[in-house]
């Protein structure tokens, strides 16, 4: 008998170490109710704070001593359980016994099962806990809904691209344990997904069109689960609610929570698609410049990985003095540890294949990249993550209008040449040292990036010249950039200027254009 008690123990505990990362301070369940003959008459209440120790005096009925005497204290005079949809219903509670340990508990025996769980809602009147070494503990009037409860997941990791709609993964903890069978679960899936609303509090009455596209258990005991939502819009807080994960008799239970979801981007570097299409305002011959500055990202998270291509160009017409070069590249990011409170917010160094071609494709590069980034604390304060923390503080998120962001780069690009126009350069190797540095600054809607690089060539290079005249040449190459854009959303308007040489060819850029950027 201590065996099982002791693996029931461990069982709790186990649950409660899951779930205590799920954003649930307290819950309530029932867990015998599922099964061919549910019981509804053991309740569970569960406080999400490791450390906090329920004392014995909240165990009814119970014997107190007191100067008068001893006297039986029942448990309505600590609990009551009530149906807040019918005045002074309640139900009727016979004993309460606290669980002490690393892991509070409330086991309570109700006298009779609910008949719905409708605003049904456990009361304790003088909940009594400690907690020496931990956080403050739950005391005094407590109230703990008997309700299914949803909350987001922190961190929902590296998505693949979605455009203006994003997934969004979020915690259903279930009153009822719920396990699927796998054979059932893409019925289970449709059938969630036909129940669950999407809409923006701002804009009620136009739900958006929703699909659970995951669902899987946390736990092995059936209360916590993570739902996959995709169909919500980027860059707004919804309202998501999910019913029909479980039943009790014959009402679906339902829960809600709001929802951040992705913001659109701001910076180019940011974004999953990044679409300018822009005329050069340089020119004084009044000829026709267009060009367009694109790139695209997509990824996956694993752990400390992030892994997916990278496509990034900028083309322009015969008369611009646009790049003309674009890259391919599959990159595999690994974040490094860092000190707790130290001077870096994160770190990470990344190896990415690469295939460098100009806009003729006669001049090809095929190699490798492995690029250091350091993320410095102070140097990073942009002006999402400045209202982030005056909100978490308690403070106005929009009385901070100011953001900035400097994040330098250390790289080594290795390959060879499998294309030139120089037959010097064509079939040859090259190694190169990149330092690159990326300064924004930030008011309300107005960005200023400022970015550079500079390549030091330990061999020589093709450096093609205006008129296609051809040179090679070992030296340092430098290339800078300047945006400044007003952000509208999905949409920018940016005026840039380009200024250096890149490879593959090494073609002298000088051009300074206006247009509009489509981002998601």
């Amino acid at each position: 008998m201590r065996a099982i008690l002791a693996l029931s123990f461990l069982a709790i505990g186990a649950f409660a170490a899951v779930a205590a990362g799920q954003g649930f301070e307290t819950t309530a369940s029932f867990p015998e109710g599922a099964g061919a003959t549910p019981n509804f008459k053991r309740l569970v209440i569960e406080f999400e704070q490791i450390g906090i120790t329920l004392t014995t005096d909240n165990n009814c009925p119970r014997v107190a001593h007191e100067p008068a005497g001893d006297r039986q204290v029942p448990c309505t005079e600590l609990y009551r359980l009530e149906n807040r949809t019918t005045p002074f219903a309640a139900v009727a509670i016979d004993t309460v016994n606290a669980t002490p340990g690393l892991f509070p508990q409330l086991e309570i025996t109700l006298h009779d099962a609910p008949k719905t769980l409708k605003s049904l809602v456990f009361v304790a009147l003088n909940l009594q806990s400690s907690s020496p070494k931990g956080p403050a503990p739950v005391k005094g009037y407590v109230e703990v809904p008997v309700a299914s409860q949803l909350s987001q997941k922190d961190d929902p990791g590296t998505e693949p691209f979605v455009a203006l709609r994003g997934t969004q993964q979020v915690f259903y903890r279930s009153v009822i344990p719920v396990v699927i069978p796998p054979a059932e679960l893409e019925r289970f899936r449709a059938k969630l997904s036909s129940a669950m609303s999407i809409t923006d509090p701002a804009d009620f009455d136009r739900p958006y069109v929703g699909e659970v596209t995951g669902f899987k258990n946390v736990d092995s005991v059936g209360f916590v689960h993570e739902i996959t939502v995709s169909g919500a819009p980027r860059g707004k807080k919804v309202t998501v609610k999910i019913a029909g994960v479980e039943k009790f008799g014959a009402e679906d239970l339902q829960a809600g929570t709001a929802v951040q979801t992705k913001a659109l981007p701001k910076a180019r570097e940011d974004a999953d698609l990044w679409v300018k299409l822009a005329i050069d305002t340089d020119s004084v011959k009044k000829d026709r410049k267009y060009s367009v500055d694109t790139r695209m990202h997509s990824g996956w998270r694993d752990g400390r990985w992030d892994v997916g291509p990278t496509l990034d160009g900028t083309f322009g017409n015969v008369t611009s003095k646009a790049p003309n070069t674009a890259a391919l590249s599959f990159d595999f990011k690994y974040w490094l540890n860092v000190a707790d409170g130290g001077v870096l917010h994160s770190q990470s160094v990344t190896l990415s294949p690469v295939y460098r071609t100009d806009r003729s494709f006669d001049n090809r590069d095929l190699g490798a990249d492995l690029v250091y980034e350091p993320i410095f604390r102070v140097l990073d304060q942009t002006l999402d993550e400045r209202r982030k923390a005056e909100k978490r503080l308690g403070g106005p998120p929009l009385a901070k209008t100011w953001g900035w962001r400097i994040r330098p780069s250390f790289a080594l690009e290795t390959g060879r040449h499998i294309a030139s126009v120089s037959a010097d350069v064509r079939h040859t190797d090259f190694s190169r040292l990149r330092f690159g540095l990326s300064s924004t600054i930030e008011w309300l809607q107005w960005k200023l990036t400022i970015s550079g690089q500079t390549r030091h060539l330990f061999s020589s290079e093709l450096l093609l010249q205006d008129k296609g005249v051809v040179q090679t040449a070992k030296s340092d190459k430098n290339y800078g950039r300047i945006d400044l854009s007003y952000d509208l959303g999905a949409v920018s308007i940016v005026s840039t200027h380009m200024n250096g040489r890149q490879p593959p060819a090494f073609s002298s850029t000088h051009s300074t254009s206006l247009g509009i950027v489509f981002k998601f």
